[in-house]
């Protein structure tokens, strides 16, 4: 657990220098679905939705939806 912490705060960093790189929000997003933070894993993935269009932006509405859809069937 330690460990995810530790890089949460650098990825988040590296995410608020440069948000238009793919990298550590997608990062980001998968050390949170990987403990399961499914509010997380939308709320990182919705910033991009700013920075990208096209394909890459119907991908990631797709992600977002799939991260939704994970967190309804976490509560139920």
């Amino acid at each position: 657990m330690g460990e995810h912490q530790g890089a949460i705060g650098y990825l988040q960093e590296a995410a608020d220098i440069d948000p238009s790189s793919a990298l550590p929000i997608d990062s980001l997003a998968k050390v949170y679905a990987d403990k399961g933070d499914w509010e997380e894993v939308i709320r990182i993935k919705n910033r991009r939705l700013d920075v990208v269009s096209g394909d890459e932006r119907s991908e990631l509405l797709v992600d977002i939806g799939d991260a939704y859809a994970r967190a309804l069937g976490s509560e139920a």
